[in-house]
């Protein structure tokens, strides 16, 4: 196929095939294949219990966020687009998280995805800020969490949305409120 320097129409987001080792943590891929179908996944990789590094990409489905190991020599079609992860803050409950589920800690201002994973219990925390999930382990006593809806849309034309998740309705949810004040 006739490929010219300049292409001729542009096309947005732009597509690029290259070596997962070249793909930077965080950076969307599309990703497709015979058993689990097409869709968007996030460069990312996992830490073991051990501290073992697995490199792959996080595929990005309506029920599940699932790790996924790929080879660094690996061919991957990264997704050139600015990103932003928006979280829904009037969706807030407070419950026992899901896979999928956004987690919010007041506590120290972090977030992460709960995901699957190769860890011993499945279960594995996506840190947003370093695009590595750790195992999760949320303790026998560890009070239910904070858990919004969220969203993948283009940095640039905010109401282009490129994947929502919707957390899954299982268990009672109680809505979060702030505690009363003393007006209240």
């Amino acid at each position: 196929m006739y490929q010219p320097r300049q292409p001729l129409i542009e096309m947005s987001p732009r597509l690029v095939t290259r070596r997962l080792s070249e793909v930077e943590l965080g950076q969307l891929l599309l990703v497709s294949d015979r058993s689990a179908g097409s869709g968007i996944g996030i460069r990312g990789d996992v830490l073991s219990q051990q501290g073992d590094v697995s490199e792959g990409l996080f595929r990005l489905q309506a029920d599940l966020i699932r790790f996924e190991r790929r080879e660094l020599s690996e061919k991957v079609v990264a997704i050139e687009l600015a990103f932003v992860l928006e979280a829904e803050l009037g969706s807030a409950t407070r419950r026992a998280p899901a896979w999928g589920d956004l987690l919010l800690s007041g506590a120290s201002g972090s977030a992460g995805v709960l995901v699957a994973g190769p860890w011993p219990r499945g279960e594995g925390l996506l840190d947003l800020a370093s695009a590595v999930a750790r195992p999760y382990e949320p303790g026998a006593q560890a009070p239910a969490m904070i858990v919004t809806e969220w969203q993948l849309v283009d940095r640039e034309a905010r109401s282009r949305v490129l994947f929502r998740h919707t957390p899954s309705d299982e268990g009672p949810a109680e809505r979060w409120r702030e505690p009363p004040g003393e007006d209240d």
